[in-house]
């Protein structure tokens, strides 16, 4: 029996009520509707289980062991059961534990003591209910209490089928097609035979489920479907997807285990019981269920042999017969979930089937089994060639097809337009759309540029610049290595050392749809993937590549550098060149000292050993007032200010030097001897021994406007401060939001203070565009505004007009007595901001977390120290450095904000955390 269900318009509110007026009336009344495209199918085994479920009885049991699963708990009551009468085995068929959800309880996501158990019948209710009624039922040392859950039943699992359908296919290919004009699939790699697949509603994903693994695709990932038939009048699909699939193992779930007795139930077995229990331990904590189709399923990496899924984005799946039962079902589930299909003619078809390379070799094999043939271009090319089939940008037909690109593209390289082929690429991986391209649009493209004198789209890539460099990146997923055409990047030692850019590419490990790969859920593609590649290595476009170091800030981007090895210098060649780590034991350390040379900066000047000096920290109490600063000379200053292009001379800097990290200012006069030395390094800034002698800039010292989060509100309303102040500072940022879209002075101040991404407002403003009347000019300022209107509201994100983010350094002439500052800066309109002397300041610095992160001082005028700007001074003088007093900071590059605002300076005093 099919019954047909429309789904209703929002608008028409049906008054339907399927329970109220019978379920016999209310389908026929449903199936009167004319309109079939968004029809629900479902299946008489839905329906067989909807009455199946109303028979079962759901009770609620109490007086639970904290510590016991939901899979004890069953095991437990299917022995009691089974006792009575061996037809009463799986009775239960869903357990729950009832768990905290109070986020303010230290009780929170943990048991409650409580379950929601559902048996199959009122008999196995009823004994259950007995037996609790009689104080027997005797679970680990607690007497169970039952009684009937009262409210509506928990939702079931049953087989996903009330959430989408399920149908058989007869064979899955993989391969590519092409929608514009080719009509041939190639079949690459045949998936399996009998397997099932599913489009999945409530989750919006189709999946194809094998024995022993499921691949899931969101359903906007499939650009395009084909719907035809074969020569047997088989209906056929070809999807063509976005991206690789998701690759799930599919966990078999069974009933726990039958047991002969209820006495010592947890006693039999007892090795295979633990083994069995911490496999279970996690998943079944909280929640079993027999029926399991929804189950979440364990991520892997690629489980087809050759590793092909990452290969291909064409799926041609053989289903059901032309004109079935299932064949119409299909066609209306294609049509429910909006998918853009196309009609093929069965004589337009043509089935090719090719045998790939399935070696354990596949993770050389970059072009899909044509290596060969494409050895002889040089590596930018076929790194170049690699990006493009590794984003289905191109498919490279045959070994024919590959020996003609090799031999244009030569072509083109032993010409004076050797930059020809490579913006052609480039051009083409840009502008790929969801056509596979072959390899004649390849062809027709590279024929183009030699009638256009190779003037190609693009105009040729300038040559490397001191501070930034076109350097590689390669996108790891599980299934696929893609390459990414070159683009300029800061440059760092290494790079500049070794000059040879084509040997260094930076790796980051992403999902299939290139967001970010999170450890949770993926153990199987961290241990098999990831582990596998930091040791063993990758190829890109032939060449293999081995890990080579990280940075810090790649780390927390899931990112690190590999480098294409040579017979005399190896990865760990170039890790020894960076100075004497071995001193440097713990590897988390170790790591992060080679990460240093892999910061990205800017070459400066060189300073002669000779020229270098190294003097003591200023301690005291236990603490390094000085720590990671130091000094260098007025004459230094200018000479790197002008290598980096800045119009004024800087105070401090954030650097690299050698073996040493942190700040240098310039030094007081008086303080360093500029005849005989040009930079004082402390003690605390030199990491390890190293001969490289350039001062490598990471940032220079600048004026950062300062704004409000909901860590210092938090804190600040701890210490005093009335909501009402922050209200009102949020009117008065809103108010100037709002005043952009009709003001040329607000909207210029709220451009230059978000310059960023918005440097043509800010040329369009300066030229005299205005605001209220160019429609373009208000639209960017319209997305800038409503960009930080949503920051004021999920993160309280509030500018504050009297406040400064600055850079901390040391006073190094010692005049600077505990508990006073010296700061002054250049606000954005050029002009110089300094604070009467005995003005009170609120000092923090993110993340501020304790109420004594905010420290209130006090502004002092040294004339020594005048020559300072865009810093904040803090004394050496004291029984504890005032940085480290805010959230445990230090002067190696923290920059710290100094809030002026009267309203915002607290009254009430906390005293700082101890950090050691």
């Amino acid at each position: 029996m099919k019954i047909k269900i429309k789904k209703r318009d929002n608008s028409s509110k049906p008054q339907i009520q399927l329970y109220q007026q019978g379920r016999k009336n209310a389908l026929k009344e449903l199936e009167n509707e004319k309109k079939i495209e968004n029809d629900i199918y479902e299946s008489d085994a839905v329906k067989e289980a909807e009455l199946v479920e109303e028979k079962e009885r759901v009770a609620f049991i109490s007086n639970i062991p904290f510590n016991a699963s939901a899979r004890e708990l069953v095991m437990f009551l299917q022995k009691i059961l089974i006792e009575k009468n061996s037809a009463y085995q799986n009775s239960v068929v869903r357990c729950e534990i009832l768990i905290n959800q109070s986020k303010n309880s230290i009780h929170y996501q943990k048991s409650m003591g409580s379950s929601r158990v559902t048996f199959s019948d009122s008999d196995s209710f009823n004994i259950i209910s007995n037996l609790a009624t009689m104080n027997l039922l005797d679970f680990r040392g607690r007497k169970l209490k039952v009684r009937e859950h009262i409210g509506p039943k928990p939702e079931r699992n049953r087989n996903n089928e009330e959430n989408g359908l399920k149908f058989k296919a007869q064979e899955v290919q993989l391969g590519c097609y092409s929608f514009e004009h080719d009509t041939t699939f190639t079949a690459r790699s045949k998936l399996s035979e009998e397997t099932n697949i599913m489009f999945d509603g409530s989750k919006k994903v189709f999946r194809i489920e094998f024995e022993i693994y499921c691949l899931e695709f969101p359903l906007k990932h499939i650009l395009q479907t084909i719907i035809t038939q074969d020569e047997s009048n088989y209906r056929v699909l070809i999807l063509k997807m976005r991206f690789p699939p998701k690759c799930y193992l599919n966990p078999v779930r069974k009933p726990p285990p039958t047991p002969t007795s209820s006495h010592d139930f947890d006693e039999d077995n007892e090795m295979a019981r633990i083994i069995a229990r911490m496999r279970q331990a996690i998943e079944d904590m909280f929640f079993w269920e027999i029926y399991n189709g929804n189950r979440k399923m364990i991520r892997t990496i690629d489980p087809t042999k050759g590793s092909v899924l990452g290969r291909y984005n064409c799926y041609r799946i053989v289903l059901s017969p032309v004109e079935s039962k299932d064949d119409h079902k299909i066609i209306k589930c294609i049509r429910q979930y909006g998918l853009k299909t196309l009609n093929e003619k069965v004589s337009d078809m043509i089935y090719e089937e090719i045998n790939t390379n399935e070696t354990d070799n596949h993770f050389k094999d970059w072009s899909n089994g044509y290596d060969k043939e494409l050895s002889d271009l040089p590596f930018s090319l076929r790194y170049m060639l690699h990006s493009l089939v590794s984003c289905f940008g191109i498919t490279i037909e045959n070994a024919e097809c590959a020996r003609k690109i090799c031999d244009i593209l030569q072509q083109f390289h032993s010409s004076n337009n050797s930059h020809i082929p490579h913006q052609i690429l480039r051009h083409i991986f840009y502008s790929r759309s969801i056509t596979v391209r072959s390899t004649k649009f390849l062809f027709d493209e590279l024929g183009k540029s030699k009638t256009i004198g190779g003037n190609f789209l693009h105009s040729i890539m300038p040559e490397n610049v001191s501070d930034r460099c076109l350097t590689r990146s390669v996108l790891i997923t599980p299934t696929r290595i893609c390459p990414q055409p070159p683009e300029y990047d800061a440059t760092n030692r290494i790079l500049r050392q070794f000059n040879d850019l084509d040997r260094f590419v930076r790796v980051h490990f992403v999902e299939e749809e290139f967001g970010k790969l999170f450890s949770v859920g993926n153990a199987d593609i961290i241990e098999k993937r990831v582990r596998s590649i930091m040791h063993n290595g990758i190829y890109i476009a032939g060449n293999h590549f081995v890990f080579l170091a990280y940075s810090n800030s790649q780390l927390r981007q899931n990112s690190c550098w590999f480098y294409n090895e040579t017979s005399s210098k190896t990865a760990e060649y170039i890790r020894e060149s960076l100075g004497n780590l071995k001193k440097i034991k713990t590897v988390g350390k170790h790591a992060a000292r080679i990460g240093q040379a892999f910061s990205a900066t800017t070459d400066t000047v060189d300073i002669p050993q000779h020229r270098q000096r190294i003097i003591p920290d200023v301690e005291r109490n236990g603490y390094i007032f000085s720590d990671g600063v130091g000094m260098i000379s007025k004459k230094i200053a200018e000479d790197i200010s002008r290598y980096l292009g800045l119009k004024t001379i800087v105070s401090a800097f954030q650097i690299r030097f050698g073996g040493a990290k942190g700040v240098v200012s310039v030094a007081p006069d008086g303080i360093l001897d500029t005849n005989k030395f040009d930079i004082a390094l402390r003690e605390s800034m030199i990491k390890f021994e190293s001969s490289a002698t350039k001062i490598e800039v990471c940032t220079p010292a600048k004026a950062i406007p300062f704004f409000l989060n909901r860590q210092i509100i938090l804190i600040l309303s701890s210490l005093g401060i009335s909501n009402q102040v922050f209200l009102e500072l949020i009117d008065r940022a809103i108010s100037n939001l709002n005043n952009c879209r009709s003001n040329n002075v607000y909207a210029l101040k709220l451009i230059m203070e978000n310059s960023q991404n918005s440097k043509l407002a800010y040329k369009m403003l300066q030229a005299g565009f205005s605001v209220s009347q160019d429609r373009f000019l208000n639209q960017i300022i319209k997305a800038t505004r409503d960009f930080l209107l949503t920051e004021i509201r999920t993160k309280a994100r509030i500018p504050i007009k009297n406040a400064i983010t600055l850079m901390g350094i040391m006073d190094e002439t010692g005049k600077l007595e505990q508990g006073f500052i010296y700061f002054k800066y250049i606000d954005d309109q050029g002009n110089k901001i300094f604070l009467p002397p005995g003005t009170r300041v609120a000092v923090c610095r993110s993340p501020s977390l304790h109420p004594g992160d905010i420290r209130v001082l006090t502004t002092i005028d040294i004339p020594e120290l005048s020559h300072l700007i865009d810093v904040v001074v803090f004394p050496s003088k004291g029984n504890r450095p005032h940085p480290n007093e805010m959230s445990g900071g230090d002067l190696d590059g923290d920059i710290y904000s100094i809030i002026f605002e009267k309203s915002l300076i607290p009254l009430s005093h906390v005293e700082p955390m101890n950090f050691t």
